[in-house]
């Protein structure tokens, strides 16, 4: 549990703020990567450390939630699939 690593109580409202942030700096890495090809390597290297932190804090979120952060995941994949069989469906109507 994250939650017990916790140095004082974090609200639910200030976990999604360092979502948030967390989520700039991936996309800053992703965009700076495309924008700059010779240092692209740092960029992303930049931009997964983005990543393990936001991923980190969707785990101490489901944790504040009450929530089973594998159920989550495992939810989401099957809602991810099921979203890309109705994409298909609808490209191949079109």
């Amino acid at each position: 549990m994250l939650i017990k690593h916790l140095t004082k109580p974090q609200t639910l409202e200030y976990t999604v703020n360092v979502m948030a942030y967390e989520l700039g700096a991936i996309a800053r890495g992703v965009v700076y990567a495309d924008a700059q090809p010779e240092a692209a390597k740092a960029h992303l290297a930049e931009a997964r450390l983005g990543l393990v932190d936001l991923l980190t804090m969707c785990r101490l979120l489901a944790e504040q939630m009450g929530l089973d952060y594998e159920t989550l995941v495992t939810d989401g994949e099957e809602r991810f699939i099921e979203r890309m069989k109705e994409v298909e469906q609808w490209k191949a109507k079109s």
